[in-house]
């Protein structure tokens, strides 16, 4: 019987820490996360999980430490590497960066914008080819909303938008997708229904999810691996069967004075 091919380490933090302003957001991070792996990243606000994610995503290189992205250390990448880096990495940011007097498609077609010239985008920004409307029709499919092809997106609910969101880094055609608390801003329903989107995209499109979430009900329903830190800390990284309650009562305790820094 032959054995199924063992996955690729897509990321690889070693000894990785961050700090702004000689604050640290990061300190000593070591984990490897492989090719088509499906991961919750959990933790109190400001415990440095956008931070871990925009490592990864190389928009910021760590103060000490390195990280190996796709078996290269990332400051060793020239910058034209970096942006074919970076579009095959998706990123969808907690504000979604939207440009809300587009319509729908012209808000997915920006997901190609590291494949195109400036040109070419601009081109298709507003003279998009048949075929290319066709495709971006097919991905709303994928996400519920292909009614909203042509609707100017700022007449879009919230759980919408972010549909519109998860559409542009379908369009991407990205081998990593990287979701900065997506759900955060919409009901639980809603928050399930988006989870479980991003999840099946992955499937299809084999690619690497990493999701930072506050719900950690939804994390531990949907992601066979979680990973939880905490003061820049991993404090656990673990499948949901193995993580205790008192593992989660920690990660989330708040001492006095984190209390009075938030004021």
């Amino acid at each position: 019987m032959t054995k199924p091919a063992q996955k690729k380490a897509a990321f690889v933090f070693e000894e990785v820490k961050h700090c702004y302003s000689g604050v640290p957001a990061l300190e000593k991070i070591d984990l490897k996360i492989n090719e088509g792996e499906k991961i919750a990243i959990v933790g109190p606000s400001g415990s440095g999980k956008s931070t871990f994610l925009n490592i990864i995503n190389a928009s910021i290189q760590p103060t000490h430490g390195n990280i190996k992205i796709f078996g290269k250390d990332s400051h060793l990448y020239s910058p034209k590497e970096l942006k074919a880096l970076r579009s095959n990495i998706s990123l969808i940011p907690q504000n979604l960066a939207l440009v809300n007097s587009f319509r729908v498609w012209q808000n997915v077609i920006t997901g190609g914008i590291g494949h195109y010239g400036f040109l070419k985008l601009i081109k298709n920004l507003f003279a998009p080819s048949k075929n290319k409307l066709a495709d971006i029709h097919s991905i709303l499919e994928r996400v519920g909303i292909e009614e909203k092809l042509y609707s100017i997106t700022s007449t879009l609910s919230g759980g919408q938008k972010q549909r519109v969101a998860v559409a542009r880094s379908i369009f991407q055609s990205p081998s990593t997708i990287l979701a900065d608390e997506p759900v955060s801003s919409v009901d639980p329903a809603r928050a399930a229904s988006l989870v479980k989107i991003l999840l099946k995209v992955a499937e299809e499109e084999e690619a690497t999810l990493l999701m930072s979430l506050h719900n950690l009900d939804l994390a531990m329903r949907h992601f066979p691996r979680i990973i939880g830190i905490r003061n820049g800390n991993v404090h656990f990284d673990q499948s949901p069967d193995q993580i205790s309650q008192s593992q989660l009562e920690e990660l989330y305790e708040l001492k006095e004075s984190e209390i009075l820094q938030d004021g």
